[in-house]
């Protein structure tokens, strides 16, 4: 039996639409995920100060750090502003 690595595999399974975009959603989500933790890690702010700042449950904050929650935009430029930081969306 041929070895099969994981990225020939991703590379095929790229081939079916439904596979492809939901791939990159889930990505979508870790990049946001480690915005988050990294920003405010950084700034020296606990979840329980972001949330206070926000108006966001700790627990929210908890899931859009482990990319499990549908975040909208107005929730991350909440975020982003707590932390002085700017929302850059693009499309590419």
């Amino acid at each position: 039996m041929k070895d099969i690595e994981i990225d020939e595999l991703i590379a095929e399974a790229m081939k079916i639409d439904e596979f492809a975009i939901n791939f990159k959603i889930v990505g979508n989500k870790y990049d946001l995920a480690r915005q988050v933790i990294m920003n405010r890690t950084k700034s020296g702010k606990t979840k329980e100060e972001l949330s206070e700042g926000t108006g966001l449950t700790v627990k929210y904050i908890e899931q859009i750090e482990k990319a499990q929650a549908n975040t909208t935009i107005e929730d991350f430029s909440k975020i982003a502003h707590f932390l002085d930081k700017e929302v850059c969306i693009m499309m590419i």
